[in-house]
């Protein structure tokens, strides 16, 4: 879907249509829901999560103002979801430790620089052991520019930091797994 239709989406939903709202919802759910579960890998705290953003939206919806970025506003909303919920159930070691570290949820990134590399499976390893080295905010970052095709300004909003220092991060973290790549000798 393109992104006028989004904000023509929000747009309507901003006016009362709640056809639209539900239309942003089928838009956005898988979006969503995987982004979730990389946040914190617990399926039902994840689907609440995206059903009280969404509860949350038709309550707030007079406040609500028209925006560029719906998608970001969106994952933003879910991830401040389940951080709050997570603080609410007093779980804040475990979400230090499980904040985007299971190896499986960046099994589906490529770049540039794999592209020499012939066997599937050695690209995989080699990706998640790069993946691994990064910290927890830079694969955040990198899940939004890859998986979830977040610009510069939505990663920005989303992570709560400025374009220049997404820009910057998505740099570091790209440069950062490059060097690992390198530096890693064949198996």
């Amino acid at each position: 879907m393109s992104e006028p239709n989004e904000l023509n989406y929000w747009r309507k939903f901003l006016h009362g249509d709640s056809e639209a709202l539900s239309n942003l919802y089928l838009l956005f759910v898988d979006d969503l829901y995987s982004y979730g579960m990389k946040i914190y890998p617990d399926e039902s705290l994840v689907k609440d999560s995206i059903q009280d953003v969404f509860i949350g939206l038709i309550e707030k919806q007079d406040k609500l103002s028209i925006s560029s970025n719906v998608k970001a506003y969106i994952l933003k909303s879910l991830r401040n979801k389940i951080l709050e919920e997570l603080r609410t159930q007093n779980r804040r070691n475990e979400i230090k430790n499980l904040i985007f570290t299971s190896e499986e949820n960046y099994s589906g990134y490529a770049d540039p620089f794999f592209a020499g590399l012939e066997e599937h499976h050695k690209q995989q390893e080699i990706l998640s052991a790069a993946l691994k080295n990064l910290s927890k905010h830079q694969r955040e970052a990198i899940f939004l520019k890859y998986t979830n095709n977040c610009g510069y300004e939505q990663i920005a909003e989303i992570m709560e930091i400025s374009i220049p220092s997404a820009r910057t991060l998505i740099y570091r973290s790209l440069k950062q797994m490059k060097q690992f790549v390198l530096k890693k000798p064949d198996k």
